[in-house]
């Protein structure tokens, strides 16, 4: 790439942001040396690791990044056999510890993470050498005893030797003739032996051997003959102490050593984990995209701001390689025309260096092959350059290496020259660029390159945006449109005399004013549009908004709706399950012939209130109970009404049988109620005098007649379930079950649709349990198929 487009797009302060985003030295390293690609596969690559790891981050802010360490001169030092020091020990110990910690981390992710889980993947923690070190060294990198058991017994023999020397040295220094001749009672160390301070006049009284004296003279440092022989001792003791402290870290070193190769890709490995959740980071502290990445010269850019600009950053929108390949951007000084064409350049190197970019989703960039920019002013005066010269030198090379797949960015073509001749070199430089076919932006202020942009195919115009009520750029770029240098308003705004800018504007001739006033016209257009659009976005954003709250508020009505039925239904079927029960004690007891009247009496008003609140409870809520109907007209029966096949009343059950065989010599009857026989006693029977249906339900005292000749007429012999949820769907099917029962229907088709099967599964199981169902079978080829099922519903 060339180094110049490098530099005058600041690519390196975008390496300097992210080393600054890294966490160790290895990762900064490789920040600092980012270089760009041009090879598509590497360029995608490089994208989706940065992709991968902002993913990870998003989720996991706190990456196990700690106490990992350079430990490559350690490393390096240990392979030819150098006995590492304990701190460089450490530095392994924590590094391989911390590289066990990330790369479990990571393979914990689970999938969807190839090229974070690649990298994890080298790493090699290396458990047996850190159990190793920390066996001989403490946090501190000291030596511990435990290190070995010769180290071990060398320490407590010093501990002993010192004892003893010290407890000989107190003895004397707390003798009654020690404070004539000891200049302070103590003992201290000089040259590793153990001394007393002694009076220089009194030097005789201590026979020893003098080590140091003090600066004054007066005092003596000496050795006492008593500690001597224990002094050599201790010496000896902490000479074979030293040695075996250096056979230990030599052991440790050549374990290092051992296992260089698994620690030198280990470390490339962590350098390179930290690098990539820095390119995440950077996105995310940017608030980056990754690009749509095409080898077909077309940008997009959507939004984009420069990644080194703070504060309120106005986007740009800038489309190139589509309609036209070449873009002639006018407009006034400091309207952003150097800075949209920055924002162009960095965006293709950063691409290349696989960092996203700080725009808005969809924005697309080409893998471009080379990057050429021609910005700033880098005259010479030692070359003898001036600013045309030293912009001709640039672009001449350009011309010379520029091809299809090339981006150029020219800033103020043409500039430093006479008007005419800058203008004229610029359209011959911008005609010769196009022709070659490569991609260019070119800043200008010349009229006729904006002549040059209408005139020619795939050449477009485009602006600066300039508000001339407050002498302010808005740093938008407006493609499609040209730009006015804006020089008369702002000399008016400014208090230049109406006359000299009415004398100014004459001079540019007829046609140049109708340039600019055309210019002006199409801008004051463009800005009534754009208000327009604002306004109708604005209306469009609070439409949906409304329809996301009306969406939100009935999914709130439908949930609550399906939890009131679920607590409705749970409470039925509890009230329900109490009174059947109930009802089967009395049946059982009936057929036992064993029963207490007003026991089976107190069942019967339970089970009777029971479905009385069940129908309290669940109304309003699509859940239909069966009332209780009034008692029949009945009047005692005769001799001639118990005949065989006759209908009675049973007065204490409350419900009407049917006489079995007539009583002979005073017995009871034998009647059948319902499912039973039982034998009752006459003056407990009754004759029915009007007739009524008698559809029985399973409940003493329940009549449903009424019910079943309303639900026969609206029952529907089919049920369709599409768009619902499987819970609104199995209500939808319960109730539905209890009118088709009631309605006496004997088969029912329930449409759930085929979709992914999970509705038709709940719909099949939910009906193999139901009372109402004696069986169930999918649907026919003309019924629906596997979209249907087919359900038989018993005659209760």
């Amino acid at each position: 790439m060339d180094e110049r487009t490098l530099r005058v797009l600041e690519f390196h302060k975008i390496k300097e942001r992210l080393a600054a985003a890294t966490t160790n030295s290895l990762g900064r390293e490789l920040a600092l040396a980012l270089d760009v690609v041009t090879d598509p596969d590497e360029v995608r690559a490089r994208q989706r690791e940065t992709t991968e790891a902002r993913a990870i981050l998003e989720n996991c802010p706190s990456v196990p990044l700690g106490g990992i360490r350079d430990i490559r001169r350690a490393v390096a030092q240990a392979r030819v056999g150098a006995t590492l020091a304990p701190q460089d020990l450490l530095d392994v110990s924590w590094t391989m510890d911390a590289s066990a910690r990330l790369r479990k981390f990571v393979f914990g992710l689970g999938e969807g993470f190839g090229t974070i889980r690649a990298h994890a993947s080298r790493i090699a923690p290396q458990p047996a050498l850190v159990r190793e070190i920390a066996r001989c060294l403490d946090d501190q990198g000291n030596v511990m005893d435990e290190a070995s058991p010769v180290l071990a017994r060398l320490r407590s023999d010093i501990r002993a030797v010192n004892g003893r020397i010290r407890d000989r040295l107190d003895s004397l220094i707390r003798s009654p003739e020690a404070s004539r001749y000891l200049q302070d009672p103590v003992v201290t160390l000089r040259g590793g032996r153990f001394v007393v301070p002694v009076k220089q006049e009194h030097r005789a009284a201590v026979p020893g051997i003098v080590h140091d004296q003090s600066s004054s003279g007066l005092t003596l440092f000496v050795e006492p003959m008593a500690v001597v022989e224990l002094n050599n001792e201790l010496a000896s003791l902490e000479a074979k102490e030293r040695e075996e402290v250096e056979r230990i870290l030599r052991h440790l070193s050549g374990l290092v050593r051992a296992a260089h190769p698994e620690i030198q890709g280990t470390v490339e490995a962590l350098a390179a984990l930290d690098f990539a959740f820095a390119k995440g980071r950077l996105s995310l502290d940017m608030d980056a995209v990754e690009p749509d990445l095409n080898t077909s010269g077309y940008l997009e850019i959507r939004q984009g701001r420069h990644p080194l600009l703070s504060g309120r950053v106005v986007p740009i929108d800038v489309e190139l390689g589509g309609e036209f390949r070449t873009l002639v951007v006018t407009g006034p000084n400091t309207g952003g025309k150097t800075v949209s064409l920055k924002t162009i350049g960095i965006f293709a190197l950063m691409t290349l260096a696989g960092l996203h970019l700080p725009a808005a989703s969809g924005t697309r960039f080409a893998v471009f092959q080379q990057v050429f920019a021609d910005i700033g002013d880098e005259q010479s005066i030692e070359q003898s350059l001036s600013t045309f010269s030293s912009h001709m030198t640039h672009i001449v090379r350009i011309l010379e290496e520029t091809g299809p797949e090339s981006l150029v960015l020219l800033d103020e073509l043409g500039a430093g020259t006479d008007p005419a001749e800058g203008a004229s070199l610029g359209i011959a430089i911008l005609e010769h660029l196009h022709a070659r076919g490569s991609r260019t932006v070119a800043t200008t202020h010349y009229s006729e390159l904006k002549t040059f942009a209408y005139e020619h195919d795939g050449v477009e115009n485009a602006s600066c945006e300039f508000d001339v009520a407050t002498l302010r750029p808005t740093y938008r770029l407006i493609v499609g449109v040209p730009g006015s240098s804006c020089a008369f308003e702002v000399a008016s705004r400014l208090g230049l005399p109406r006359q000299i800018v009415d004398a100014a504007r004459a001079r540019l001739g007829e046609d140049r004013v109708r340039v600019e006033d055309m210019i002006a016209g199409m801008e004051r257009s463009r800005r009534e549009l754009e208000e327009d659009r604002e306004r109708a976005r604005g209306a469009r954003q609070t439409m949906e908004r409304l329809v996301r709250e009306r969406d939100e508020e009935a999914r709130r009505l439908r949930e609550a709706r399906s939890d009131i039925l679920r607590k409705a239904r749970d409470e039925a079927s509890r009230i329900v399950s109490r009174a059947r029960q109930d009802v089967a004690r009395i049946i059982d007891e009936l057929k036992q012939g064993s029963f207490d009247r007003s026991a089976v009496d107190d069942a019967a008003r339970r089970a009777r209130e029971a479905l009385k609140q069940v129908a309290e409870e669940t109304s309003g809520v699509g859940i239909e109970v069966l009332e209780e109907a009034p008692a029949p007209r009945t009047r005692p029966v005769g001799s001639g009404d118990v005949a065989t096949g006759a209908t009675v009343y049973v007065s204490r059950l409350g419900r009407p049988g049917r006489v079995v065989s007539p009583p002979r010599d005073g017995e009871d009857v034998e009647v059948q109620v319902g499912a039973m026989r039982l034998f009752v006693s006459p003056k407990d029977l009754a004759v029915i005098e009007e007739e009524r249906p008698s559809a029985e339900s399973p409940f003493g005292g329940v009549f449903i007649a009424p019910v079943a000749r309303e639900k026969a007429t609206t029952v529907s012999s089919e049920l369709d379930l599409r768009g619902l949820t499987v819970e609104e769907a199995l209500a939808e099917v319960d109730k539905y079950l209890d009118d088709a029962c009631l309605a006496g229907l004997p088969r029912a088709r329930i449409i759930h649709g085929k979709g992914t099967g999970a509705l038709r599964q709940a719909v099949r199981e939910f009906v193999r349990s139901h009372p109402h169902v004696r069986g169930f079978e999918p649907g026919g080829p003309a019924e629906g198929g596997d979209g249907v099922t087919v359900v038989a519903i018993r005659a209760d």
